[in-house]
């Protein structure tokens, strides 16, 4: 298999070697943007004030446009507003009362982890400090016995090492090493 790279190098046009080998790249055109059509679809929810809502397709004529003229309001101008402030306050009050509700769920749902870790640690601390009780007297025994091994161990080591210390001294100073070895062996 033959294969064969070669790269164009920007700041020598007359090298041929530089040059890529074959046809020409071909012309390009250039991009462009291309206009979108407008593909939104009215809201199917009432506008808040006196506006109205946005016509269902299935129930306008053919030749409809695309909203209903507005519907005319037997009520005077100012109430625009306040039927819009009615609305924002019932959207405001059923705020409130879903976050209410969410509130008393977690305070209840709090009370009852508080309730289940308290009965949890009511019913097991006795029974821990039982153990304890008994586990660290126990332990308080083993270390004492323990500590009374240890020092035992080491008053005879320390026994051993100076009849030891004792009998290696005499000897070194012209004493007999069999009368030095039953000197140990009286002092132990």
């Amino acid at each position: 298999m033959n294969v064969s790279l070669s790269f164009l190098v920007p700041g020598n046009r007359k090298d041929r070697a530089a040059r890529p080998r074959g046809k020409p790249p071909a012309h390009r055109p250039p991009l462009a943007l291309e206009a979108l059509e407008d593909r939104m679809v009215p809201s199917t929810v009432p506008v808040i004030g006196n506006l109205p809502a946005a016509p269902i397709p299935s129930s306008l004529p053919a030749i409809a446009s695309p909203l209903p003229a507005p519907i005319a309001s037997a009520a005077p101008a100012a109430a625009g507003p306040m039927a819009s402030a009615t609305s924002i306050a019932s959207a405001v009050q059923s705020l409130v009362t879903d976050l209410t509700k969410t509130i008393q769920s977690v305070v209840t749902d709090l009370t009852d982890t508080i309730n289940l870790v308290t009965t949890t640690a009511t019913t097991a601390l006795p029974d821990v400090t039982k153990l304890l009780t008994t586990d660290v007297a126990d332990l308080q025994t083993l270390l004492t016995d323990v500590t009374t091994t240890v020092t035992d161990v080491t008053t005879t080591v320390s026994d051993l090492l100076n009849g030891l210390l004792g009998s290696l001294t005499s000897a070194l100073n012209g004493g007999s090493i069999s009368s030095a070895a039953n000197g140990v062996a009286s002092s132990l």
